[in-house]
């Protein structure tokens, strides 16, 4: 006993500390203190022992030992060594969030703006965001920036977000530099920038920031912020795309397709499309059905096309919803299937696609893969017309004239013909003619007339060749003059319009503007009475009757008459009752 205080009172000499003291150093030694748990528990977890690492730290979490409390929150938010388990770790989040853990009150506060396990409670993240914030924390800073930025569940406010943002900007963070270029980006007030914008952007870009990256070289391709420049746009596009950026990948597609600051290249804009898709991109999705479509950079193939504009539809890209309706309603490299097409019209129409609408309200005018529905179809042709879409335009102003889905109004026909006129929808200016023919919804005037049959001819309307040929045959708005009407009836003849086809018959047949021909006359006739105009009918069968023309044949001429009447003649019916 003697000999162990002697070598005690050596020891506590040589260390310079009393006997007491050591006696107590020797005691805690003895005592697992929270340190000395939390230091077992990172020494467990170096081994990949993370069962009993957590054992450890909840140990000393227990004891109120912050770093503990932590790594057990970290420990049930990832489910490391145990089941994940929100709730345990928001419990000591909370716990090493209140003893002033900068880590603990961010992910508190991210808790609390993503509702996990709790009510979302934004202003309730903020207050755990700026205890974090206020301790240096710049990911917190950043978080609050957004908040105010987003202005999603407080006020949007652009200063406050950048005042949140310029610490953690000022200090390199490429992500709080993007940031504060979005907001002087999107901000609508005084303070709006797009050159603040363009200037935060390049140095979060320069910093490696893909996004930041990416917007930088939109501005430069439109010329926001920053004078139009392809060349650097090419470049900041490269840089995103070589983090695997889809949306820079789809964009130098793009500019390979349309050789927007490069050669035009085909091949090298179905390359980058392909590439984006890989990753997603329902833009490339839909623009690889399009190349495949037109044969751009590989060979054209419409079961390709078809199945690319498919897959974008499905993933919600608005234009491939409208093409592979197209696809699907005229069987291009698909089954054709009109109630397939009505229902991808329909999607891409509900969310405002011109041409969708256009075509959704022409199937279910007609009854294509939908029941027929005037009053409907007259709806979707107004929301297409409001957009500018001219053929609706043309078919709304149609609905009007003839009362489909609407009531009866001339003027409204006229006000939607006009409109469509303008950028020479032909059959628009057929309309326009034919309501100034006979005073529909205009004051009749014939002059008029002729001026929009004339323009509708020159854009292809045989309708309105024949509408030319009839007011020189009768003398409306001009002076009567049959070699006009000669020359603008076969015209439509030879395009293939019966009634033109039975007027030239009546001209032959009478010998004016020509020499009179029974023969001639006969054969237009017979033109027009195959395609059921049931004048054309009658005289045909007159002429049989008669011999005129043709070789005489009452049986023959019985059967046009019927033929006549049944579609709707006047003279057939009167004279079929009368012999």
């Amino acid at each position: 006993m003697r000999t162990l205080l002697l070598l005690l009172c050596f020891i506590c000499c040589d260390i310079n500390i009393t006997a007491n003291e050591y006696a107590s150093y020797i005691y805690m030694s003895r005592k697992k203190t929270p340190q000395y748990l939390y230091n077992e528990g990172v020494g467990k977890a170096e081994d990949e022992r993370y069962e009993e690492a957590l054992n450890y730290f909840l140990q000393a979490a227990y004891e109120g030992y912050m770093p503990a409390q932590y790594a057990a929150a970290h420990y049930y938010d990832n489910g490391i060594g145990t089941s994940r388990n929100y709730s345990e770790a928001l419990y000591w989040y909370k716990k090493a969030a209140e003893q002033g853990h900068v880590q603990a009150q961010y992910k508190l506060g991210d808790y609390y703006k993503q509702g996990l396990v709790v009510n979302k409670d934004l202003y309730e993240a903020m207050t755990w965001y700026e205890r974090a914030a206020q301790q240096g924390d710049e990911v917190s800073m950043i978080q609050l920036g957004i908040i105010y930025m987003q202005g999603i569940g407080i006020e949007q406010n652009y200063d406050k977000a950048i005042e949140w943002l310029k610490t953690p900007a000022e200090l390199d963070n490429a992500t709080a530099q993007y940031n504060i270029g979005i907001c002087y980006l999107n901000r609508k007030d005084a303070n709006h920038s797009a050159e603040e914008a363009v200037k935060w952007f390049k140095r979060a870009a320069l910093g490696g920031h893909r996004d930041a990256q990416y917007n930088l070289a939109h501005c430069y391709a439109v010329g926001e912020g920053v004078a139009q420049d392809y060349v650097e746009a090419k470049r900041w596009l490269m840089a995103a795309a070589n983090k695997q950026d889809a949306r820079a990948e789809c964009d130098l597609g793009d500019m390979y397709e349309h050789g927007y600051g490069v050669a035009k290249d085909y091949n090298e804009a179905y390359r980058w499309y392909e590439r984006a898709a890989k990753h997603h991109n329902v833009n490339a999705e839909y623009n690889l059905g399009h190349c495949y479509y037109l044969g751009y950079g590989v060979g054209k193939n419409y079961a390709k096309a078809a199945e690319w504009y498919h897959l974008a539809a499905e993933h919600g890209q608005l234009e491939a919803q409208y093409q592979y309706g197209h696809c699907v309603e005229y069987g291009e490299g698909v089954k054709q299937d009109y109630t397939e097409a009505v229902k991808w019209y329909q999607k891409a129409a509900k969310r405002g696609h011109k041409e969708a609408q256009y075509h959704y309200a022409y199937c279910i005018e007609h009854g294509y893969g939908a029941p027929q529905d005037y009053k409907e179809a007259a709806k979707w042709y107004n929301a297409a017309a409001k957009q500018g879409h001219h053929d609706a335009e043309y078919n709304l102003g149609h609905c009007y004239y003839l009362g489909h889905g609407v009531s009866v109004n001339y003027r409204m026909a006229v006000e939607w013909y006009k409109k469509a006129a303008q950028f020479h929808q032909s059959a628009a200016e057929l309309g326009l003619a034919i309501c100034y023919e006979h005073g529909e919804g205009v004051a009749q005037d014939y002059q008029m007339a002729m001026e929009w049959y004339k323009r509708a001819a020159e854009d292809g309307e045989i309708d309105a060749e024949y509408g030319i040929g009839y007011l020189y045959h009768h003398g409306y708005g001009v002076d009567v003059d049959y070699t006009k009407a000669v020359e603008w009836y076969s015209i439509a003849a030879k395009h293939g319009q019966a009634e033109a086809a039975y007027n030239m018959g009546l001209l032959y047949e009478h010998g004016e503007g020509v020499p009179q021909n029974y023969v001639q006359a006969v054969e237009w006739y017979k033109f027009a009475a195959e395609r059921d105009v049931a004048g054309a009918e009658y005289n045909l069968g007159q002429c049989y009757y008669l011999g005129r023309g043709v070789k005489q044949d009452s049986v023959e001429g019985d059967r046009l008459l019927y033929e006549a009447a049944q579609h709707g003649s006047k003279e057939a019916i009167e004279y079929l009752q009368t012999h």
